[in-house]
């Protein structure tokens, strides 16, 4: 299996792809105990990314809840960007994340699908977009709903996100 990935990285850098990503959504401490991530997936996480920057493609990689307990895990990994990470759950702290992670490593985060785009109210959205520049600022950051946005959802939230954004970016 794995030297099928490694085929597919190769494949993909030969083909001119930019970006590879990496879904680990479910690779995280509501999942698995932090050593266990360590143990099975550290070095093949750490080889992956290196194989992306080698064939001059940035790596992402989507974690979305459980992270911190394995804030040591994530600064030990060479991806380039983190992804889709909810910063609305009670136990997720964005300040202590960014701190722990190595300096230039980018985030694809904004507001939380769960918590702060079902409302009909777009102030929350905007609360959110305004505390990852906070956190952030304005360099590594992309704003982007997290994880994703759905058509019955308050529009008025998704237009809320990029009017916040225009306003600090």
């Amino acid at each position: 299996l794995r030297a099928i990935h490694e085929q597919h990285e190769r494949l993909a850098a030969d083909l001119g792809v930019d970006i590879v990503r990496r879904n680990g959504f479910y690779e995280s401490a509501d999942f698995y105990a932090p050593a266990m991530l360590k143990d099975f997936l550290g070095e093949f996480l750490r080889r992956e990314s290196q194989r992306a920057r080698e064939g001059g493609m940035v790596s992402t990689y989507t974690l979305n809840t459980g992270l911190m307990p394995i804030l040591d895990h994530m600064a030990a990994l060479e991806f380039d960007c983190f992804d889709s990470i909810d910063i609305a759950f009670n136990d997720f702290d964005l300040k202590r994340l960014v701190e722990s992670q190595p300096e230039g490593r980018s985030y694809l985060i904004g507001p939380s699908s769960v918590y702060h785009l079902w409302q009909d109210d777009p102030e929350p959205a905007r609360a959110a977009v305004r505390r990852c520049f906070e956190v952030i600022g304005k360099r590594g950051l992309l704003i982007s709903p997290c994880p994703s946005i759905h058509s019955i959802m308050p529009w008025n939230n998704m237009l809320a996100i990029i009017d916040e954004w225009r306003a600090l970016r």
